[in-house]
């Protein structure tokens, strides 16, 4: 296995962009309940290798631990609710801040050390991903409900990675992977019950029915990537590092799809690369 949690982390920013560019169409169709549902087979049956690979022990998962797994991968369902609610460049760029809320909670209650460059390339790493997903235009924006509910899920997703990590810690990585699947039961359960019009099974094409599972595919192997990161290295640098998905979004978008790049996006993905080239020396 390659031990280094720079690779696993650029791994799953690789896997988590390109996945970004195949949902993009399916989230056009699917309701956010039904995208959450497919995702569930594909987390079991992606992740469940990770598991066999790392090797498991069940004398040491809880039900306990199950519970906080759960809660943990809660705000991976609740993600797709939260974008839904506004156009994705809006919500998108309030919600890259999440890895500073990771790298704060590790600091404070991991016991996790920065030096005082590694926090400036830090810092600079996400200024460049907030400038990717930064709108061209922000006059006619408007901070209504779709702002708070992108920053309360933003400082939930910084807190569900921060408790992965203490998770992965305590009970191995391995363990990890064995229950991840099942532990996504819970959250969608409860929003199949709260969610009543997202029940609602959209009536596509087959020719979108790759870009779907393509798109969750991808996504689903680059959270294993991000968890054998997290197993290796510590939080605050791989919850950072492993935002620069949106640099891989965009670039990407610019070569296949030939979406224009604007200068303040090339702005941000020079600050990102600089930063994951300094925080990696």
């Amino acid at each position: 296995m390659i031990n280094s949690w720079l690779f696993w982390a650029l791994g799953a920013a690789v896997l988590w962009g390109a996945g970004a560019i195949f949902s993009k169409k399916a989230l056009a169709t699917f309701t956010p309940l039904v995208y959450n549902l497919v995702n569930i087979p594909l987390d079991v049956f992606l992740l469940l290798p990770f598991a066999f690979y790392f090797g498991f022990n069940l004398a040491h998962f809880t039900i306990n631990d199950f519970l906080l797994l759960s809660f943990i991968v809660s705000s991976y369902t609740l993600y797709y609710y939260v974008i839904s609610l506004n156009k994705l460049a809006l919500s998108g760029t309030v919600l890259s801040t999440y890895p500073l809320i990771t790298m704060l909670l590790a600091v404070l209650f991991l016991g996790e050390k920065l030096t005082g460059a590694q926090l400036i390339w830090i810092l600079i790493l996400m200024t460049g991903v907030v400038l990717i997903g930064l709108p061209s235009r922000l006059e006619n924006v408007r901070l209504e409900g779709w702002f708070l509910a992108a920053l309360g899920m933003a400082i939930f997703s910084g807190l569900a990675d921060f408790l992965a990590k203490d998770l992965i810690t305590r009970v191995g990585v391995g363990n990890y992977f064995l229950f991840i699947g099942l532990a996504y039961i819970p959250p969608n359960l409860l929003c199949f019950v709260l969610d009543k019009k997202g029940r609602v099974w959209p009536k596509i094409k087959l020719s979108r029915w790759p870009f779907l599972l393509t798109g969750a595919a991808l996504l689903v192997l680059g959270s294993g990537f991000f968890f054998t990161a997290l197993s290796l290295g510590p939080a605050s640098v791989v919850a950072p590092v492993s935002s620069l998905y949106a640099v891989i979004t965009v670039i990407l978008s610019f070569i296949f799809l030939k979406e224009r790049l604007t200068k303040v996006q090339a702005l941000g993905v020079a600050l990102a690369v600089l930063g994951v080239v300094f925080i990696s020396v």
